[in-house]
């Protein structure tokens, strides 16, 4: 499930005076004006209740989409310039990333061209991510594989992979020597927009995977109060491409561990970084306007986490699934627990977790109370992939006790074989 990401908004910002610089007066109109609209439309948008933005995805995607082509021409044109363009542009841009509720961000000041364009691509691969979150939803309570449900997997899959294009192509923008790193606002860095890309990636592969997994539909039926297919048959489940499965899993965690390790790096220095005009805690002047220690970094720090932990724990299914069809029943039992070791999820029979799980309940545990842990998917799919390995782990257990007994082994460590990439990272081109 994608990162619910949160759209920034925008102050005003008069272009004209760039465009007569650098020799395009022609569009300096239609570029302020598209910009305003971009402007409201994000205003409007964030003051929407959440189930009616859902519905103005669209809507915002088509005004952002009219406003990059002026934009883009104006960023062209500012590098090939040789007038000199250092007029500020005297913008802000909320980072969304940096704090961990919209309305206590703080407004990034930014005077170049470069950044301007940076948040509103950023915006539009939010955007992207956010319509691929809420297709996916939808098919969550979901048991049956319709036309029409693979059809929303492809959708969500291409959405994701033009998310990571746009985030890719926003980390390779050229920064000018003039422009100090340390005054960029943290949102838009290139290690963060290469993190965001790899993101993107990592969710598409496993979604990719997800999409013929046979289990996961098996589990939504089961649990599903109303529905009445066990009375006429168990689950099937269809033999699957297990190795294939495995390897683009383990392509998938890879790209997530590249996105944690550069959060990471960008968590460990945002304290003491000056981030879009707004100094840190260590600064001499005392200032109070001051940015945390990144707490949605680290919240998309975890969530990169939990990504590479899912993918990774999927791959050592698939290779016990494979171990089963086999009849080694123990070696797949063994794959299962170390699956559930790389989730940290814990075992034992289903209503010793249900105990665990009411006891926790009743104390209020705190971890739910954390910004976005209640929502849809914040955990990468963690915990639907841990129900999915202890209800097999149970179903195993139960058939080599009883019918027919085969060794286990320690819990292998999850070193499989080569990774195999799914999707080609799209290569840095303009996309506007």
């Amino acid at each position: 499930m994608p990162f619910p990401f949160v759209l920034p908004t925008t102050s005003a910002a008069n272009l004209s005076n760039i465009c007569g610089i650098i020799g395009l007066d022609g569009i300096a109109q239609e570029s302020s004006t598209r910009r305003v609209l971009v402007r409201k439309a994000l205003k409007q948008h964030r003051r929407l209740p959440a189930d009616a933005q859902i519905n103005n995805l669209s809507a915002v995607r088509d005004v952002i989409e009219a406003y990059l082509p002026c934009i883009g021409t104006i960023y062209l044109q500012s590098i090939s310039s040789t007038t000199d363009t250092s007029i500020p542009l005297n913008a802000e841009w909320r980072c969304t990333l940096t704090y961990s509720s919209l309305l206590t961000s703080p407004r990034a000041s930014i005077s170049t061209i470069r950044d301007e364009l940076a948040f509103t691509l950023h915006t539009l691969a939010y955007l992207l991510c956010l319509q691929a979150r809420y297709q996916l939803i939808s098919l969550s309570q979901s048991s049956k594989r319709s036309q029409e449900w693979k059809e929303t997997m492809t959708r969500a899959m291409r959405l994701l992979l033009d998310a990571q294009s746009i985030f890719s192509y926003v980390s390779k923008l050229s920064i000018a020597k003039t422009e100090l790193e340390n005054i960029t606002p943290l949102d838009i860095t290139p290690n963060i927009s290469s993190a965001l890309a790899s993101i993107c990636l990592a969710e598409a592969t496993i979604l990719a995977v997800q999409s013929d997994d046979p289990y996961a539909i098996a589990l939504t039926e089961l649990q599903d109060e109303n529905s009445r297919e066990w009375m006429i048959a168990a689950p099937s489940i269809p033999k699957v491409r297990a190795h294939l499965f495995a390897r683009l899993c383990i392509a998938g965690a890879e790209h997530a561990s590249l996105a944690e390790g550069l959060l990471t790096s960008m968590t460990s220095t945002s304290n003491n970084r000056r981030i879009g005009g707004l100094l840190s805690r260590n600064d001499d002047d005392g200032s109070r306007d001051m940015l945390p220690k990144g707490k949605v970094i680290e919240h998309l720090l975890k969530y990169a986490n939990h990504l590479q932990r899912t993918a990774r724990a999927k791959a050592a299914r698939f290779l016990g699934v494979d171990a089963e069809i086999g009849d080694r029943r123990g070696e797949g039992i063994s794959w299962l627990r170390g699956a559930r070791n790389e989730l940290g999820v814990e075992g034992g029979s289903s209503v010793e977790r249900k105990t665990k799980k009411f006891i926790n309940v009743m104390k209020g545990d705190r971890a739910n109370k954390e910004v976005g842990q209640n929502d849809p998917g914040i955990d990468a799919g963690r915990t639907e992939e841990g129900l999915i390995v202890n209800w097999l782990e149970e179903k195993w257990n139960k058939i080599n006790q009883t019918v027919s007994y085969s060794k286990m082994y320690v819990s292998p460590t999850i070193e499989i074989r080569t990774a195999r990439s799914m999707f080609k990272p799209s290569p840095h081109s303009m996309i506007y």
